[in-house]
């Protein structure tokens, strides 16, 4: 039974190198999907319903700057670890899509 414990231990280093690793999934797999959202307001940058073009723009540019913002800084820093924890069950293409693709985000997270 010692022999099994003692090959359960994990050292601080280990531990800390999971936490890194856990904390860059978490950050990677929510800046992809905010560069999915990005990418929309790129494809779509004149394109807004009932707007007219220029002020379709203003608008796609407010929210690429905002999404641009989220893309750069850690999710950890406005999202629940729930919430980034339900993000690491998908694919960074997922995620892009997710992002790029509103209706298959809503159809992806009611998968549950």
């Amino acid at each position: 039974m010692l022999s099994i414990i003692n090959h359960m231990k994990i050292t601080r280093r280990q531990l800390k190198a999971l936490i890194v690793e856990s904390y860059i999934e978490d950050y990677a797999k929510h800046s992809t999907m905010n560069l999915g959202q990005v990418l929309r307001h790129l494809r779509y940058l004149t394109d807004l319903p009932d707007t007219p073009r220029l002020e379709a723009l203003k608008q796609r540019l407010r929210w690429i700057a905002n999404d641009l913002y989220y893309t750069v800084t850690p999710g950890q820093w406005h999202h629940t670890q729930a919430e980034l924890d339900e993000l690491s069950k998908y694919t960074y293409a997922d995620l892009l899509k997710m992002g790029f693709d509103p209706d298959f985000a809503d159809e992806m997270l009611g998968e549950d």
